[in-house]
């Protein structure tokens, strides 16, 4: 194909085209990105862009990861590349082999009314900690994130730790120098290099194959050490009876040892013949996860969470084979997780490769997760089989908005990739300082009730304040990072700033951007960063006078 090109066309009368690498400027692009949120979302596909499509048409054989900035259509690309790959090689991977992993249910609830406009169906569509939760077949057992020791836990260096401690158990439970009568069967070496030297099966595996071995060993051996052991008491007896007697006392006694040899024997024999599978049987993941938390003096939690999952699902596949039939796995917000689940997903899924996409500057984790891509660019993703790819233009905001949250990058303490708007212009950005919050949640209050079309978003900065203006508005939806089961309708909505990334509305107000709200430190330059940046067309900022915080910078 040479040329893409789209055509406008309402009640039989052609109102426009462009091709395909125009735009920056484009009419009919700006015409799409002018409507509201709801109606960009069904009309994207028409103006899928140059870079968007070259990611999109990756082969499936790569790695990608996407940095795409606020609003340049990340999801989108997601999900026109998992429609692409199906259909383009289903002779390799099937549907019900591919993943779309999401941060929260209600962008999975949008991907799956999106998957079908596209003709895709049967895709398995999971949050993070269902999908480990599915590999180690547990119920839903995930608690929320334990940020006491998250940033140690979702390290490379803790990956590695358990790697170590998994090797050093490989060691203790195979390399064992094994015995028939006090003659060496199988050495220290031997197994080293039969059983430990580069093969990568889970430790189940490689014993049962040992035990297979040995089996055949012991098998071979045994009748030569019988018929030893009938020669030796042979020539005992012939000695005796000449006179020479040695220890014994009669020939009975020789005979009586004999027998007492062979009875070793036999037992030795039956111990070697499930020595190593009777010990690793006693293992389980959480079993070998305690004790190596224990070793480090790091307390086992009552509940795990998803780095604890991503080390029990390491450690499972490490222990006994496991099912990992999915072969690309597309993970939506990636900056949200750390480096070490990124290492346990390439170990448990050694045959999948990924589609990973996120935004170092939406990284709004209690100081875990992503905030720059060389954290896993070369140590978990090799750079033979990865194409990184920069998505740094936004169609989704004005450049007035773009400009005002572009302020914040540099406090984010985040690898800079600049929002770069589509060059469409709006009503500027409004600041509002009132002398309380008394006064300025009244003025959230009548922004709510002036509202007539489209999508408006009441953001607060916690769930605390959101609850309380819900109060105040009891026909405004609700949603709170805090309710794993709230839901995005549409309309008037009121959110606290955890719960909106993803989202996009024609109407953002900020209720509360001060010192109180978002100090000015990386985690809450990004957190508000996420939040002016879901205004599609219209941004107000509102906070209590003198309030100071990030209200400054922008």
């Amino acid at each position: 194909m040479s040329l893409k090109r789209t055509y406008s066309i309402a009640q039989g009368k052609l109102e426009g085209y462009y091709d395909s690498d125009i735009v920056t400027n484009d009419e009919l692009l700006q015409a799409y990105l002018a409507k509201n949120a709801d109606a960009v979302l069904r009309d994207i596909v028409a103006t899928i862009q140059k870079d968007q499509n070259d990611i999109i048409r990756i082969q499936p054989y790569f790695n990608v990861i996407v940095q795409g900035v606020a609003g340049s259509g990340k999801t989108t690309v997601a999900m026109h590349r998992l429609a692409y790959l199906i259909f383009n090689y289903s002779q390799y991977m099937s549907s019900d082999q591919y993943a779309v992993i999401g941060t929260n249910k209600m962008f999975l609830s949008y991907v799956s009314g999106m998957l079908p406009d596209l003709g895709v169906e049967s895709v398995t569509q999971m949050v993070m900690p269902e999908l480990l939760e599915a590999y180690l077949k547990y119920d839903h057992i995930a608690a929320p994130l334990d940020t006491k020791t998250a940033l140690l836990r979702s390290s490379l260096a803790f990956f590695e730790d358990i790697k170590e401690y998994m090797d050093s158990l490989d060691r203790d439970i195979l390399l064992h120098q094994l015995s028939l009568l006090d003659e060496v069967i199988l050495t220290e070496k031997d197994i080293e290099e039969l059983f430990l030297g580069g093969l990568k099966k889970p430790l189940l595996t490689r014993a049962e194959m040992l035990n297979e071995y040995l089996s055949d060993k012991v098998k071979r051996k045994k009748p030569e050490l019988e018929l030893l052991l009938e020669k030796n008491c042979d020539q005992a007896v012939s000695q005796f009876k000449k006179g020479i007697k040695g220890p014994y006392q009669s020939t009975s006694e020789i005979i009586d040892n004999k027998y007492i040899a062979l009875k070793r024997l036999y037992a030795e024999a039956k111990a070697l013949k499930n020595i190593y599978i009777k010990k690793i049987n006693s293992l389980t993941e959480e079993r070998v996860y305690g004790n190596f938390l224990k070793l480090r003096g790091i307390k086992k939690p009552k509940q795990w969470d998803v780095y604890d999952l991503a080390a029990l699902a390491y450690i499972a596949s490490r222990l006994r084979p496991m099912n990992s039939q999915l072969r690309h796995i597309i993970i939506d917000e990636a900056q949200d997780f750390g480096p070490m689940l990124y290492m346990c997903l390439t170990e448990i899924y050694p045959s999948a490769t990924f589609t990973i996409l996120g935004d170092v500057l939406q990284n709004i984790g209690e100081g875990v997760g992503i905030t720059d891509w060389d954290e896993i660019l070369g140590s978990v993703f090799k750079e033979h089989n990865t194409r990184f790819c920069v998505l740094s233009k936004s169609y989704r905001n004005t450049v007035e908005i773009a400009e005002t949250a572009n302020r914040l990058s540099a406090r984010s303490g985040a690898a800079r990739y600049e929002l770069v708007p589509v060059v469409r212009h709006g009503k500027a950005v409004e600041f509002s300082e009132f002398p309380s919050d008394k006064e300025l949640e009244e003025a959230a209050v009548e922004e709510a009730l002036r509202w007539e079309k489209g999508s408006l978003a009441l953001i607060c900065p916690d769930t605390a304040s959101a609850r309380r203006l819900a109060a105040k508005l009891p026909d405004c939806g609700l949603v709170c990072s805090d309710d794993a089961d709230a839901h995005y309708e549409g309309g008037v909505t009121i959110f606290d700033s955890g719960s909106v990334k993803g989202l996009e509305f024609d109407r953002v107000v900020v209720c509360g951007a001060g010192a109180r709200d978002y100090p000015d430190n990386p985690r809450t330059a990004r957190l508000l960063y996420v939040v002016l940046t879901r205004a599609l067309h219209e941004l107000r900022v509102m906070t209590v006078k003198g309030s100071g915080g990030l209200f400054d910078i922008v």
